[in-house]
């Protein structure tokens, strides 16, 4: 192999390597943009009867890891709710190539649920089981670890339940 034949070889290699990393970092400016969260939160809303909000999203691609700060969902009609001050998703970049969804870790701060006592006047027939493995594609995910940081559960107005931590 000639001399020039190896220099347009690297070349080329350093031209693919600054075009995929220009690809990842234009990714994660893009994500973290209040722009596209006032979007996607806009869609969400648009096509769900809950009403969702997060103050804040950051994906730092090369650290493998999304982080959802002032997370809410609320149910307006029966009042249930959740909060979160916030959830940190670390997963791995490789699996995706494989296609499989790895998660390693799973961090949830301040987690508030609220569900009230419902009002049902009359009995409603059974429903049929939901298969969540179809659903969400459990077959191609994996969860290493998971915490949850300040737990406060409500169950109406009379029960509640609180943890500093669950695992």
């Amino acid at each position: 192999m000639t001399f020039r034949r190896r220099l347009h070889i690297f070349r080329t290699f350093v031209a693919v390597t600054a075009i995929a990393s220009g690809c990842v970092a234009t990714a994660g400016w893009l994500v973290n943009r209040p722009e596209t969260l006032r979007h996607a939160l806009a869609l969400a809303n648009l096509r769900s009867n809950l009403k969702i909000e997060i103050a804040s999203l950051r994906w730092s691609p090369l650290e493998s890891e999304f982080v959802l700060e002032g997370v809410g969902a609320a149910h307006p009609d029966s009042g249930k709710s959740i909060m979160m001050g916030s959830l940190k998703l670390s997963y791995r970049i490789l699996g995706l190539l494989r296609g499989r969804f790895v998660i390693d870790e799973i961090e949830l701060t301040a987690v508030d649920i609220r569900m009230p006592k419902a009002v049902s006047p009359e009995m409603k027939p059974a429903r049929k089981r939901l298969n969540l493995a179809r659903l969400v594609l459990l077959k191609n995910l994996e969860l290493g670890e998971a915490k949850i940081a300040g737990l406060n559960l409500a169950f109406g107005e009379d029960s509640a339940f609180a943890a500093d931590e669950l695992r």
